[in-house]
């Protein structure tokens, strides 16, 4: 079967009824040449399948397609090539058609690259709207040339970014759980040479951080092998990154050059490529980039010194808060240093323009909606600062510091040790702890966190239980429990379970019905933009309650920082500062999603912190953020939109309360 077969074929397999003026407009055939393809084609799929014209089809007069045997007619398509090997989805055909473009030097026509992928040129062009969205984000371009076709320009750097990031999974699309198969999203790593090379370069990189006593944890480690993997690649294609292609202002100085040089040196050794001092700054850039500093000092054993840069930072950072969420974490020396010992890398990402991928993105929003929203919030101070704005996944990490700071003001008495383990750092994992706190607080003495690669060393001395979110493939000398991420309510039933603790949270009045103002309950709304939105909730509490005459530009401009739609249907609007004489909240319910920011939102949650008495706001954020990151519930009340339904969900709330089970 030829592409002429594949291309007429798909075609048909999308447009039913398809006419003669079409297929040879789709084609770019004449009319004859266009009857011998259907003939050439009827007589590849055989009795499987059959293209034939119907006057009184289902969609009318025109050609179609007939599938008589659903696999033989698979089979037939897919003779030929490697199973898998045809890209079959949007995401993956998008995946596809970067790597190609980024790979070519020279021009393809939009023809050429339907033929290739088996899709119709009205599939494609869909496409590659995509593709031109994922190029322009790195600053790459798609030229396009009249009778030649198209192609990407822009800088080398450029286009190595662009790939580790369809290859490690941008927003929207899987992530591969090791460095192989994220390769393989773009088409690497499958050969027999590829896989060899990815060997090497990680024995390389072992050896690199062995012997210069570099750590980074597991996630990180897989993200640097696919730049490094990508970069041997590009090099051996013969493109580099130009001298002066990167800033190494402050590179040298790090203490990743070292190991970067090593690395560059090791791979020398082992692959027919040499890696000039531009190379050497690239991976440098990566290394100082996924750093991970722990206990307070960096791994190669000195103490860690946080520059005047940083701490200036986290202090405006913790002063915004303070002023826009009335949390005021001034004294809290851990929030602080858990904050600077993450912008340090997160600072030369922000220079260099990288941004780290957040396998647990989605679970940090709906989880944590409040910590979220500070971190949305502050965001704009590391973008003045270090020239960048960080990227969402960026902003998950910063929103977990923020998350430790909140659960911290519910820890409660202890009694057994245990352990938490999680892939993806120390950061999640002692975020997991404090949720352990909060839950089991009177059955837990000492809880120690570590990334799963850690676990061989752990003194285990004292600890009753070890919890680990991934599987350990190893025996303990104590009992080991996996759990969720995020504790669920399996997860917690399952955890009193091995507390062998049985008792009953206590119920209290929910403080969401003492600032809740049922005047600002407004349901069925048919309005199709926030502004509508925003404009009927902040005038009507403007006629209700003691409001700052500039209440609306407030809410504008904390809606211009970062946006307030976090997933589940919800937004959370809110002014910049604190604007009202009380702290009050009010709900808007459409009949339809509406766009905010590029999410589909149909529960629309105005909020108001009162300029002073702030006592038991930080139960009343726990209490807000429970409803808005409940599925169920938001499910409910957009479906059943009555002012009960808002009562039962807020009277629901269970208490949260870190000193009982």
């Amino acid at each position: 079967m030829n592409t002429h077969d594949r291309t007429l074929i798909a075609y048909l397999a999308e447009h039913p009824a398809a006419s003669v003026d079409a297929l040879t407009a789709q084609l770019g055939v004449r009319e004859r040449t266009l009857f011998s393809y259907i003939k050439h084609a009827n007589g590849e799929l055989g009795p499987a399948a059959q293209i034939v014209y119907e006057r009184d089809g289902e969609s009318g007069a025109g050609y179609y397609l007939v599938v008589e045997d659903e696999q033989t007619y698979r089979n037939l398509l897919l003779a030929g090539e490697v199973e898998g090997a045809v890209p079959q989805t949007r995401d993956e055909r998008v995946s596809y058609l970067i790597n190609d473009l980024l790979s070519r030097s020279g021009y393809i026509t939009l023809d050429e690259l339907s033929g290739m992928l088996y899709v119709s040129r009205t599939t494609l062009s869909a496409d590659m709207r995509l593709v031109e969205q994922a190029l322009d984000r790195f600053g790459l371009t798609l030229e396009k040339r009249p009778h030649y076709g198209m192609r990407v320009t822009g800088p080398e750097m450029a286009r190595r970014l662009c790939l580790a990031d369809v290859a490690i999974g941008g927003a929207g699309r899987r992530r591969s759980p090791e460095a192989r198969g994220a390769l393989q999203t773009i088409g690497l790593g499958e050969s027999g040479e590829d896989r060899r090379l990815l060997d090497v370069v990680s024995g390389c990189v072992d050896e690199a951080l062995e012997a210069e006593s570099f750590h980074i944890n597991s996630l990180l480690y897989r993200n640097l092998l696919v730049h490094v993997c990508i970069a041997v690649m590009r090099i051996r294609a013969g493109h580099y990154v130009p001298l002066g292609g990167i800033d190494d202002k402050g590179l040298r100085a790090s203490s990743a050059w070292p190991v970067a040089h090593r690395i560059a040196r090791l791979i020398e050794r082992d692959v027919p490529c040499e890696l000039p001092e531009s190379e050497v700054a690239y991976i440098t850039m990566h290394l100082a980039g996924k750093r991970v500093l722990n206990g307070g000092t960096d791994d190669g054993g000195e103490g860690l010194v946080i520059p005047d840069e940083v701490w200036n930072v986290v202090g405006e950072m913790v002063e915004r808060i303070r002023s826009d969420f009335l949390f005021d974490f001034s004294s809290d020396l851990e929030l602080r240093m858990n904050l600077a010992r993450h912008i340090v890398p997160l600072a030369t990402r922000l220079r260099h323009h990288l941004s780290m991928n957040n396998p647990i993105l989605a679970d940090i929003k709906a989880r944590y909606p409040l910590a979220f929203a500070m971190a949305s919030d502050v965001s704009y101070i590391l973008a003045d600062t270090f020239g960048s704005m960080p990227s969402e996944d960026e902003v998950g990490y910063i929103a977990l510091a923020f998350a430790l700071a909140v659960e911290r003001q519910k820890t409660g008495l202890a009694r057994k040790s245990i352990v938490i383990v999680c892939a993806s750092g120390q950061g999640s994992a002692r975020l997991l702890a404090y949720r352990y706190r909060e839950e089991f607080g009177s059955y837990l003495d000492r809880i120690v966190t570590c990334d799963v690669s850690e676990v061989d060393a752990l003194d285990l001395t004292g600890i009753d239980y070890v919890f680990t979110t991934v599987p350990l493939h190893r025996q303990l000398s104590v009992p080991v429990r996996e759990v969720g991420l995020f504790l669920d309510e399996g997860d917690i039933a399952r955890v009193r379970e091995v507390f062998r603790g049985v008792g009953e949270d206590q119920g209290e009045r929910p403080l969401l019905l003492t600032h809740f103002d049922p005047s600002l309950f407004f349901v069925h709304l048919k309005m199709t933009s926030k502004e509508e939105v925003l404009d009927l909730l902040c005038g009507e509490a403007a006629q209700r309650h003691a409001l700052d005459a500039r209440f609306r530009e407030l809410v504008a401009r904390r809606e211009e920082l970062a946006p307030t739609a976090f997933g589940n249907l919800v937004a959370l609007p809110h002014p910049i500062t604190p604007a009202s004489d009380d702290t009050f909240f009010g709900v808007a319910l459409l009949d339809q999603p509406i766009t905010w920011d590029g999410r589909d939102v149909q529960a629309v949650f105005l909020l108001s912190i009162a300029r002073t008495d702030h006592e038991g706001l930080d139960r009343f954020f726990d209490q807000l953020s429970d409803v808005l990151m409940d599925p169920k519930a938001i499910a409910h009340l957009v479906s059943d939109q009555r002012l009960e339904t808002l009562v039962e969900i807020c009277r629901a709330i269970p208490s949260k309360k870190g000193d009982q089970l």
